[in-house]
C-alpha cells in the first residue's frame, strides 16, 4: 500500500534537494501563512491612505501622524501622513524637554535645504507649512565690551542664539574687560543676524557671564533679548547672577548636513551616522549634537539600531555594539566575526535581535556577537540566487521578519516556527517600501503612492500555492484517489485562472465532448489546451464522472470553499508532467487518472482557503486508513 499524506504545511528550505525535504516540506509556498499547521492564504493588503498625484513625485516613504497621541493609537481614517520621494529619509518622534509642539525630525530628504537634518512641529506639517535646519547655529563673532571704570573684577561675557521652540545653540566666542564691581557693563556689536535666518526660527539672543569666585570657567545667565538686537548693559549683581542657572550648551553644534538613518535611542537621544563616524545628540535635546559624542568605527557605517537598550551599528565589514543609557557611557565595541550589512533597510529590530542582510544570509546581531540565522535554510549560493540581498527591505511584525527585495517579491522569514520558517511573496507589483508603523506596531507597504494596511484581518485572502516536496517512492505506483479536508468559504478565482478555464473551455467545445465513450469508465479524459495567456501548453483534466467536461466559469468567482489541486508524476526521462488538475470543492473522494505509474509524485495546491490536510492513495479504501 502506497500512501502520501500533507499536515502541518511548512515551508520552504532552498538549500536542502526537493527529494529531501522533510514529509510537509515544500518547494514552493507564495502568499501562504502557515503558522497554525494549515495552509492559508496572506490576506490582501487594505487601503489606508492615498497620497494622489504627489506633486508629480512617486512616494518612496511614508509615516503616520495619528489623529491623537494618547493611548491607543490605532491606525484611523482621521490621521494624517507624511509622505517623501526620497527613500532615504527615516521621520522619527522623540522626547524634547517641555515640548507642546509635537516635534517631528527627519533625515535623508534632498528636497530642502540640500538634505540636510530637519524638523518641524505637527501643526507646522498640517497646515503644509515649511520645515527648518535641525541645530542652532553658534555666533560667529565676539561682543563688544565696555567696563565701568575700575579694576576690581575681569568678567567674560558670550552669548547663544535660541529658536522660538527654546532650541540653543553653542555660544559665541568670549569677550573679557577689567572693570568695577557696580556700574553697567555695556555690551555692543552683538550679531545680529545668521546666513538664511528662515531656516531656524530665530527669536531669542541670550547673554551668559562667568562671576568672580566661581570655580572654573562657568557662565551664568544674564538676561535674554530679542534676536536682532546687538546692544545690552548688564548692571546685575554677582551675588545675583551667581543664582542663575549655567549655561548648558558650550558643545551643543548642529548635526552635519549629510547626517543619515535617524534613530531614537531610549536615553532620550538620537542617533545618526555619516561615513564611518556615529553621532549622538544631547539627551532630550534633539536640535544638539555635541562633538565629544561622536564614535568612529573602522569601516563605513551602513545602519544603526537598538534593542533591549543595546545599540547595534552595521557596517560594510565588522559590526558593532554598546551599552549604556546615555551618550558618555557609549562606547563602541567591534564584534568578531565579518557580517556586513548590504541594505540598510534590511536592519529590523525584533525582540531577540536584530536581523539584517548580508552577503551570506540573515544575520541576527544582539550585544557582543552575530548569528546566521538562515543558515539551515540557504546556503550562500541560494540566498544570492533566489532573493536580491542588497535590495532587501524589511520590518518585524511579531515574530516575523517580512521583507521585499524588488518591488514586486519578497518572502516572509519566521525564525521562530520550525515547521514554517521561510515563505515568498509573488501577489505584489510597484511596492516602494514596506514600513512598520511608530505608534501602533501595523505593517504597511507603500505601493503607487498609497499606504496600504498589511494582512488586515477582514480581507480576502490572496490566492496561495503551495507545491509540496518531490516523493521519491520505493516503486512505481498508480494513485487512485485522493481527499482534501478543508474549511468552506468563498473561493475567488484569479482572473489570470479564470483566462485558463476560458481557454479550455473554448477549445473543448471544438472537439468531441462525448464524455461517456471518450476514456475508460474509471478513468479520466486528458486534453492538451494551448493557454495564450500563459504563453505556453499545459495539459488540463476533468473527470467526465464526477462533473461536467467543462469548467463552470460563471459559477467560479464565487465558488464555495474551492482549491485548485494540481498532481505532477514523473516519467522515464526524468521530466515532470501534470497529469491531473481538478477544482475540489468538497471533501469527498475524489478518482484519479488510472492507466500508468510513477515512482515519483509532487502535490501543488492554488487556492485562498483554510487546508487542514490533502491524502492520496492507490484506493479508496486505502484512504479511509490514512
Amino acid at each position: 500500500m502506497a500512501t502520501i499524506k500533507l499536515s502541518n504545511f511548512a515551508g520552504i528550505a532552498p538549500r536542502y534537494s526537493a527529494r529531501l525535504l522533510p514529509q510537509n516540506g515544500a518547494v514552493r509556498a507564495d502568499n501562504c501563512k502557515l503558522l497554525s499547521g494549515e495552509l492559508r492564504g496572506l490576506r490582501e493588503t487594505q487601503l489606508i491612505y492615498d497620497f494622489g498625484a504627489f506633486g508629480g513625485n512617486a512616494v518612496s516613504r511614508a509615516y503616520r501622524l495619528p489623529a491623537t497621541v494618547n493611548a491607543p493609537i490605532p491606525i484611523g481614517g482621521s490621521d494624517f501622513w507624511v509622505g517623501f520621494s526620497s527613500p532615504a529619509v527615516d521621520f522619527v518622534r522623540t522626547p524634547v524637554l517641555e515640548d507642546s509642539f509635537e516635534r517631528y525630525y527627519w533625515t535623508g530628504d534632498p528636497t530642502a535645504y540640500s538634505g540636510a537634518p530637519q524638523y518641524n512641529t505637527r501643526a507646522r506639517i498640517q497646515a503644509s507649512l515649511g520645515s527648518y535646519i535641525l541645530g542652532i547655529p553658534a555666533p560667529t563673532t565676539a561682543a563688544t565690551l565696555t567696563p565701568p571704570a575700575g579694576t576690581a573684577v575681569t568678567r567674560a561675557y558670550v552669548y547663544t542664539f535660541i529658536s522660538a521652540y527654546g532650541e540653543e545653540g553653542a555660544p559665541s566666542p568670549p569677550v573679557t574687560g577689567t572693570g568695577a564691581i557696580s556700574g553697567g557693563w555695556a555690551l555692543s556689536g552683538i550679531q545680529t543676524s545668521v546666513p538664511n535666518p528662515t531656516y531656524y526660527n530665530l527669536t531669542t539672543t541670550r547673554i551668559y557671564r562667568t562671576v568672580s569666585g566661581a570655580t572654573g570657567q562657568e557662565y551664568f545667565w544674564v538676561a535674554d533679548i530679542a534676536f536682532g538686537t546687538s546692544t545690552y548693559n548688564d548692571t546685575s549683581q554677582d551675588a545675583v547672577v551667581a543664582l542663575n542657572f549655567l549655561m548648558p550648551s558650550l558643545t551643543w553644534l548642529p548635526p552635519p548636513a549629510g547626517l543619515l538613518g535617524l534613530t531614537p535611542h531610549p536615553g532620550g537621544f538620537l542617533m545618526g551616522f555619516l561615513g564611518r563616524d556615529l553621532y549622538l545628540s544631547d539627551p532630550y535635546h534633539p536640535h544638539a549634537w555635541p562633538v565629544q559624542n561622536i564614535q568612529t568605527c573602522q569601516t563605513e557605517i551602513v545602519g544603526v539600531a537598538v534593542v533591549n537598550n543595546v545599540v547595534i551599528v552595521t557596517t560594510t565589514s565588522h559590526p558593532y555594539y554598546a551599552e549604556g543609557m546615555s551618550p558618555g557611557a557609549i562606547t563602541l565595541q567591534k564584534i568578531d566575526s565579518i557580517d556586513p550589512c548590504i541594505s540598510r533597510r534590511s536592519i529590523a529590530t525584533t525582540l531577540d535581535g536584530v536581523y539584517y542582510s548580508s552577503p551570506q544570509g540573515i544575520i541576527k546581531a544582539t550585544g557582543g556577537s552575530t548569528q546566521l540565522v538562515s543558515r539551515t535554510l540557504f546556503t550562500r549560493e541560494e540566498w544570492q540566487n533566489y532573493f536580491s540581498p542588497t535590495t532587501v527591505q524589511a520590518v518585524p511584525y511579531g515574530v516575523q521578519y517580512i521583507a521585499f527585495d524588488t518591488t514586486a517579491t519578497g518572502f516572509i522569514f519566521s525564525p521562530a516556527e520550525q515547521l514554517a520558517p521561510l515563505t515568498t511573496l509573488d501577489r505584489f507589483n510597484g511596492v516602494a517600501a514596506i514600513q512598520q508603523d511608530q505608534y501602533s506596531g501595523d505593517v504597511y507597504i507603500v505601493q503607487g503612492n498609497q499606504v496600504r494596511l498589511w494582512d488586515p484581518p477582514t480581507s480576502t485572502p490572496y490566492s496561495y500555492t503551495w507545491t509540496s516536496k518531490e516523493f521519491d517512492l520505493p516503486k512505481p505506483v498508480s494513485f487512485g484517489a485522493m481527499r482534501v479536508k478543508f474549511t468552506g468559504g468563498g473561493y475567488n478565482v484569479p482572473v489570470a485562472l479564470l483566462g485558463d478555464y476560458t481557454a479550455f473551455n473554448t477549445f473543448r467545445i471544438t472537439s468531441p465532448l462525448n464524455p461517456i465513450n471518450g476514456c475508460a469508465i474509471n478513468g479520466v479524459r486528458t486534453v492538451t489546451v494551448p493557454l495564450s495567456n500563459q504563453g505556453s501548453v499545459l495539459p488540463q483534466i476533468r473527470n467526465p464522472i464526477n462533473g461536467g467536461p467543462m469548467f463552470p466559469i460563471g459559477a467560479l468567482t464565487t465558488v464555495s470553499g474551492a482549491v485548485t489541486v494540481n498532481l505532477y508524476a514523473r516519467d522515464l526521462l526524468q521530466n515532470w508532467n501534470l497529469v491531473f488538475s481538478q477544482l475540489v470543492n468538497s471533501e469527498r473522494t475524489y478518482r484519479l487518472p488510472a492507466g500508468f505509474k510513477s515512482d515519483g509524485w509532487q502535490v501543488q495546491l492554488i487556492g485562498n482557503i483554510p487546508i487542514y490536510s490533502v491524502a492520496i492513495a492507490e484506493t479508496g479504501k486505502e484512504l479511509q486508513q490514512v
